[in-house]
């Protein structure tokens, strides 16, 4: 267990949550949304033996041997700045990518709206796009429908490329239908979100046409 005050503690933040090499403002940004984070998380920990732990599930700390100066100068630069709602520090989640738009949350701060930066291509992102192959089992063990037929989003957030988010997606097989929402999807298949599609099946039939003897 490290004990440090808090902003000390960010400077071992965000060097692992931004890259260093970041612009100042941006550096910034990410201080004063890791600063409102911890306060947030740090103010609701008092029945446990720590405030945050040092990995994804609460935000990735990395200690002195982190620490760069570009990113110590944002922390110096916002020090003691968080954000409030109402007179208090907001949920300030954050992430790496959001695939075009962020997701309505439960409080009124957490808005949907699309994100034209997040397919910036100087960005690098890995999570732009992506593809994964999951057995007729494992569909199969998802949806409980028998044999798959097709499987189709239903609905979309309406919010970002292509449509938005998935919101439900509907599987017909052999023994009916079923609908799921793309979180239980999301969840079951092990897929990076609930941004999805999925690509229609080939039919099972010859599609060229044959020519006529003698044409």
């Amino acid at each position: 267990m490290n004990v440090v005050p808090l902003e000390y503690y960010l400077r071992g933040v965000v060097p692992r949550e931004a890259v260093s090499s970041w612009r100042p403002a941006a550096l910034q940004a990410q201080a004063v949304a890791a600063r409102t984070y911890s306060v947030f998380h740090r103010d609701r920990a008092t029945a446990k033996a720590y405030d945050l732990c040092d990995t994804t599930s609460c935000q990735v700390y990395g200690g002195y041997d982190s620490e760069e100066t570009s990113t110590n100068n944002a922390v110096a630069a916002t020090a003691g700045q968080i954000r409030l709602y109402k007179g208090k520090p907001i949920i300030a989640e954050f992430s790496s990518s959001n695939g075009g738009a962020t997701a309505t949350g439960d409080v009124p701060y957490q808005l949907m709206k699309a994100d034209g930066w997040d397919a910036y291509p100087k960005n690098g992102n890995p999570n732009v796009a992506w593809t994964v192959t999951r057995s007729a089992a494992d569909m199969q063990a998802v949806f409980a429908v028998g044999s798959i037929r097709y499987v189709r989003v239903l609905k979309r957030s309406d919010v970002g490329p292509g449509g938005g988010r998935a919101l439900t997606v509907e599987a017909v097989g052999s023994k009916g239908k079923r609908v799921l929402t793309a979180d239980q999807v999301r969840i079951r298949l092990h897929l990076k979100s609930g941004w999805i599609s999925f690509p229609a099946r080939p039919l099972d039939m010859p599609t060229a046409v044959a020519e006529e003897p003698g044409r």
